[in-house]
């Protein structure tokens, strides 16, 4: 299983989250990607985890 968690944090905290649920899904291939990052880059990541999804199927 692979999971894409994005997420916004501007003091850490929901940084923290975002690590912790990562935790969680183990042991699956998480990819945490900032919200600050642009809406394109997080598409990019996204469509990257359901290629390397598809292809390992």
């Amino acid at each position: 299983m692979r999971a894409l968690i994005v997420y916004e944090s501007m003091y850490g905290n929901t940084r923290l989250v975002a690590e912790a649920i990562g935790r969680g899904l183990a042991p699956a291939e998480v990819t945490l990607v900032p919200g600050e990052v642009r809406r394109a880059e997080a598409w990019g990541a996204m469509l990257r985890v359901r290629t390397q999804a598809a292809a390992s199927v």
